[in-house]
């Protein structure tokens, strides 16, 4: 069990890093008493180079063959819906695959 906090702890923080190099903004959810069930673990904007707003991302970080709960899928069909940007992260790869899919940032030359 401690390997796999370990394991999240550490790609939350890589995913945290490479959201600020891209010029976004995003922080860590904590999970507190009396929260929603389902909320993802980051949450953050960075700006559409297009039209120059923002736009909010919601990022469900998974370790190892981790999947989505059902209160997670609820969280991601309302964001969704909304507009928002939702994403389920195995890697900080699946993090920048999306952002540059959906032309929020480009792809990181040096790996």
């Amino acid at each position: 069990m401690a390997d796999n906090t370990q394991l999240h702890t550490a790609l939350c923080k890589t995913i945290h890093d490479y959201v600020f190099y891209s010029g976004g903004w995003c922080k860590k959810m904590l999970g507190t008493l009396g929260m929603r069930r389902g909320l993802a673990d980051i949450d953050g904007f960075l700006c559409d180079p297009a039209t120059e707003r923002p736009i909010a991302f919601y990022i469900e970080v998974k370790t190892g063959k981790g999947e989505l709960s059902k209160d997670q899928r609820t969280i991601r069909d309302e964001i969704v819906a909304r507009g928002g940007l939702y994403i389920e992260a195995h890697s900080v790869d699946d993090v920048e695959d999306r952002f540059v899919s959906e032309g929020l940032a480009l792809r990181r030359l040096l790996r």
